[in-house]
């Protein structure tokens, strides 16, 4: 990730959101939430966050989403 928002994508139009991330010791250090307003993607702020390896998880539509995310700022 080369700038200061994790994309969240393919998300149904209208539908709401959650995202948190931790580190790989298992410390919260994100959780936003929104409502998608088109599928293409919904934008979330990381400029607070320095660089690192992180599990993300996702929910939305009653689905749990879970992956790896690396941010380089």
């Amino acid at each position: 990730m080369f700038n200061n928002n994790l994309k969240l994508c393919n998300i149904p139009s209208g539908s709401q959101w959650q995202v948190e991330l931790y580190t790989l010791q298992g410390q919260a250090v994100l959780n936003a939430r929104g409502i998608a307003v088109n599928s293409k993607e919904s934008v979330v702020s990381i400029a607070h966050l320095q660089s690192g390896v992180f599990v993300s998880v996702l929910k939305s539509a009653g689905q749990v989403y879970k992956s790896i995310v690396t941010i380089r700022q």
